[in-house]
């Protein structure tokens, strides 16, 4: 065995053969011109690199968030054709995948498959930016209790819901729009407030609205230590005080 201008050559009387290592692949690109992307849409990837001689195979990496294990696609295909100023092949790849709201700000990566256990030999995308509709919310209580006494609680409702671009929220009681924000703080409330507290999150992208809700029960009991009236004030971080 000699190296050959870092070439390994194998020869003896009768063979001469050459074996080249694969590298980096030098780019991975997305097809088309969208500058965003929406869940459902079928979006190809193309991976193109040297894959040494003989050659070998690309293998397609999704990694959607640091913490979580990749997905690794193995069944595509990799074309090549040898290139004509060394004895190694260019390959070619492509990757065609469904994108759900989950891909969103996901990285897709390929690298040729003698070399995936080193991150460092793997092409990547930016993140992809995915937009999706927004998703039923939940509502927090602070504190969380199954009834709050009349005239001296403060109430804490958080709203949460997850979308792209992301969502705004509407809270709503007896049909009326009380509050905008995620958060809504209620004092003082009074007994004839009981009921069911809705919040609506909402987003919209390409010309479409998509909106969410979901509701929440307060009860509120008399005191009857406090007979006093007091008013009652809903306010939260986004947004301007309400007095009832």
């Amino acid at each position: 065995m000699e190296v050959v201008n870092g070439i390994n050559v194998l020869m003896n009387e009768n063979i001469t053969a050459a074996t080249v290592p694969p590298t980096k692949p030098h780019s991975v690109s997305i097809t088309g011109t969208l500058a965003s992307f929406t869940e459902r849409d079928n979006v190809t990837f193309i991976c193109i690199g040297n894959v040494g001689k003989p050659p070998g195979k690309f293998i397609w990496r999704k990694r959607r968030d640091k913490n979580n294990f990749p997905v690794f696609y193995t069944n595509t295909k990799t074309n090549y054709t040898k290139l004509d100023e060394s004895c190694s092949y260019e390959g070619m790849s492509a990757l065609t995948i469904t994108l759900t709201d989950k891909d969103n700000q996901a990285i897709i990566s390929c690298a040729e498959e003698s070399l995936m256990s080193n991150d460092a030999m793997f092409k990547y995308t930016l993140p992809i930016d995915i937009f999706f509709k927004a998703q039923t919310p939940s509502i927090m209580k602070y504190p969380n209790r199954s009834m709050y006494m009349e005239g001296i609680e403060i109430i804490l409702l958080t709203c949460i819901s997850n979308g792209n671009p992301s969502p705004t929220y509407l809270w709503y009681f007896n049909g009326t729009s009380i509050h905008a924000g995620s958060v809504l703080e209620i004092k003082n409330i009074r007994e004839s407030e009981s009921g069911q507290y809705f919040c609506n999150a909402s987003n919209s992208f390409h010309g479409t609205l998509f909106e969410a809700s979901h509701a929440v029960n307060i009860s509120v009991i008399k005191n009857t230590e406090n007979s006093g009236t007091s008013s009652t004030n809903l306010s939260g971080t986004e947004g301007n005080t309400m007095t009832k």
